[in-house]
C-alpha cells in the first residue's frame, strides 16, 4: 500500500480468463477486484478503507472500542493517520467508515 491506501500488484504467472481478487491490509477493509485477464497484467486495486482493528472485515464499535484503549498514545499499531498519536484524525477516519463492511465479507471469502 501507499500512503493513501491504494496499491498495485504485477500478475505475470500465466494465469487468464475473468478473475476475482481480493485485497486487505492490516486494519483495513477488504476489496474485489474484477479483471478479465488475457496476458501478464499489473492490477492496480482501489482505495482500501481504514480502521478495521479487530480484522473482522467489519468497521463498527468494537473496532472503537480497540482503538479507545489506546488513546492518546504512542502507538503506530492502532493510528490510521502515521503521526503516531491515537487522537481523534484517526476517530475521524473510523467515523467516516462506521458501518461498511468489506467486500470479501459480503462475498463469504475470509482471510
Amino acid at each position: 500500500l501507499n500512503s493513501s491506501n491504494y496499491g498495485q500488484y504485477l500478475l505475470n504467472d500465466h494465469v487468464s480468463g475473468n478473475l476475482k481478487f481480493y485485497v486487505k491490509g492490516a486494519k483495513h477493509l477488504s476489496r474485489k477486484l474484477e479483471k478479465n485477464v488475457v496476458a501478464d497484467v499489473e492490477l492496480e486495486y482501489p482505495q482500501l478503507l481504514a480502521g478495521d482493528f479487530k480484522e473482522d472485515d467489519t468497521i463498527n464499535s468494537l473496532d472503537w472500542s480497540i482503538m479507545n484503549a489506546h488513546w492518546w498514545l504512542e502507538n503506530p499499531d492502532y493510528d490510521l493517520t502515521g503521526d503516531n498519536v491515537v487522537n481523534t484524525l484517526d476517530w475521524s477516519i473510523i467515523n467516516a467508515n462506521w458501518g461498511k463492511r468489506g467486500d470479501g465479507l459480503e462475498d463469504g471469502v475470509s482471510f
